[in-house]
């Protein structure tokens, strides 16, 4: 693992770049992206043009590698 001027541990951006590009040569896209690409281009759409502000914030599991050294993590729930 490559740490040219990183803290010690954390991989270099082009380490992760290359995993990044990695994966999505190795695996297609989802089977529905494009129609959940123009639902969330409209939700925010629809917002922005009301000036709102908004955050979208996704859940569930991914084999994406997201934040692989990411020192923050978040848990929401919407069960009491």
């Amino acid at each position: 693992m490559s740490t040219s001027g990183n803290a010690p541990g954390v991989p270099s951006p082009d380490l992760e770049a290359l995993a990044e590009d990695h994966y999505f040569k190795s695996n297609p896209p989802p089977k529905h992206l494009p129609e959940h690409e123009a639902l969330a281009r409209d939700f925010i759409s629809h917002h922005v043009a009301a000036g709102r502000r908004l955050v979208l914030v996704t859940s569930g599991g991914t084999t994406v590698p997201l934040g692989m050294f990411s020192s923050t993590s978040l848990l929401f729930s919407a069960q009491p």
